[in-house]
């Protein structure tokens, strides 16, 4: 089993996802990536917004988990902790262009972020795929429950 922790960031009416390539795949996905061993879970997530999108811990806040999502697939199972993350707004000020993040990561697989809508978030392959849960967080509508249980998109 593999822990993922992930940031739910959100920037007025927008999401930021960052886009993986995987061989000949793409997909969406919350900016996080996985715990190291005797790793904290807020350090992780402070290492993984570093890596993926150059922000220095001391310019955000992590807020409470807010979604437990498991993938659980043929050979493979991830536990997904989202935690809500804020940004000041200067900071989305001076890292956007347009709806593109403009930080490049130095992991090969990610090739980009971005801030999506809505309504753009419905037919967006996001991994996992909790598309339906992230709409209602935009149109202000609190999570049902924590716990979503197992989400699988191979």
């Amino acid at each position: 089993m593999r822990l993922r922790v992930a940031g739910l960031i959100r920037y007025r009416d927008k999401l930021l996802l960052v886009n993986h390539v995987k061989g000949y795949r793409s997909y969406w996905l919350l900016p996080g990536g996985g715990v190291r061993e005797g790793e904290s879970i807020d350090r992780a997530l402070a290492r993984e917004l570093f890596e993926e999108l150059g922000l220095d811990e001391l310019h955000f806040s992590i807020r409470d988990v807010v979604l437990i999502v498991e993938s659980i697939g043929p050979s493979r199972h991830v536990v997904n902790l989202i935690m809500e993350v804020h940004l000041p707004e200067d900071l989305f000020a001076r890292n956007l262009d347009g709806d593109r993040w403009r930080w490049k990561s130095e992991d090969p697989r990610v090739v980009g972020a971005r801030l999506f809508s809505r309504s753009e978030l419905e037919s967006l392959e996001i991994h996992p795929p909790i598309n339906e849960e992230l709409r209602a967080y935009l149109s202000g509508k609190p999570f049902k429950r924590i716990y979503i249980g197992a989400r699988w998109r191979p």
